[in-house]
């Protein structure tokens, strides 16, 4: 069971790390690249639980004032958690407003997969030198629904964008 539970993992790995690779590659070489930024940064609660989360985000900055984010993630709590999540962006001078979806798929070590969807609102600074500092409310379903069952997570990341 754990066997086939650590490959299945390794399958969403590999297939979350190939989807970041090609959005870095396409944003290098295309003429949009000046639109777009990456950022690597560690959350705290989240959909990472109580051990955190680290994260990689694209951005495509569609204006000065909007944009939009494709986030991926991974977090370790007695298996394995695969985050990912879209978000639209609004706002200006460093700080922004964000509201998005997304899932997360647990692995457990005896081989159980249990998916699970979210909404987010949030918020995100980013300073001079780089320093990233997000805030949102992971509203996640339990089951599968969202009317019958919700979980308010709070958090709040650190990092730093790689531009």
């Amino acid at each position: 069971m754990f066997i086939e539970a650590y490959f299945a993992s390794m399958r969403t790995l590999l297939l979350a790390s190939l989807i970041i690779l090609e959005n870095f590659s396409w944003a290098q070489s295309s003429t949009l690249a000046k639109n777009t930024q990456h950022a690597l940064y560690y959350k705290v609660f989240g959909p990472g639980l109580f051990f955190g989360s680290v994260n990689y985000d694209f951005t495509y900055h569609m204006s000065e004032k909007q944009g939009v984010r494709a986030r991926a993630g991974l977090a370790v709590y007695d298996g394995l958690f695969a985050i990912g999540s879209i978000n639209y962006s609004v706002g200006a001078n460093k700080r922004y407003g964000e509201i998005g979806f997304g899932g997360t798929t647990f692995h457990t070590l005896t081989g159980e997969e249990k998916p699970d969807f979210f909404i987010r609102p949030g918020y995100r600074f980013k300073g001079n030198k780089g320093l990233l500092i997000t805030a949102a409310l992971y509203i996640q379903s339990i089951n599968g629904s969202f009317v019958e069952n919700s979980l308010y997570i709070p958090g709040i990341g650190v990092g730093f964008v790689l531009k």
